[in-house]
């Protein structure tokens, strides 16, 4: 069975005096860590009427969403994406696709001066027994673990665009 994690590892952020003095004047504490989980489809992309993009070229980013990662990334955020893509199980696409598709939206994110710290995915189905499929916790869970994020005594916020993503 596939695995329902992509990494992206790579040195964190250095932030400079000019991100300090910037977080301040927004009134958050400087060196009081920042994570953000985003939901994929709906929130970075378009989300299609059948609910699943199935490759590469049917994916759109959605307007200002390169630019705000940009600034989150600017800002010393660690970004993780977490995203139920059930067609996988479903047989719609190959879990070859969605990592194409990942590896090709981190790379043009990467370009425009965001980071992915990574990428999580859920393949399975509302009937399959599992506890990564949103809104149970597994997802978010394991980037935690990985990650070593102290998500108690720091800001963490998981932006989603369905009722799954409240959590």
């Amino acid at each position: 069975m596939a695995r329902s994690r992509l990494a992206y590892p790579g040195p964190p952020y250095e932030r400079t005096e000019e991100v300090r003095t910037s977080r301040r004047a927004a009134g958050y504490p400087v060196d009081q860590a920042v994570t953000v989980f985003l939901d994929r489809d709906g929130v970075i992309s378009q989300f299609y009427a059948d609910g699943y993009t199935k490759s590469w070229d049917e994916f759109k980013f959605l307007p200002g969403v390169k630019e705000a990662l940009r600034f989150l990334n600017q800002s010393g955020a660690k970004v993780f994406i977490v995203s139920n893509q059930s067609g996988v199980n479903k047989g719609l696409y190959t879990y070859q696709d969605l990592l194409d598709i990942d590896r090709k939206m981190v790379d043009t994110i990467t370009d425009v001066g965001g980071k992915v710290w990574a990428s999580y995915y859920c393949p399975h189905t509302e009937e399959d027994v599992c506890f990564c499929r949103k809104p149970k916790t597994g997802l978010l869970e394991r980037a935690v673990a990985e990650f070593k994020l102290d998500i108690q005594n720091s800001y963490a916020y998981l932006v989603g665009d369905s009722e799954t993503d409240i959590i």
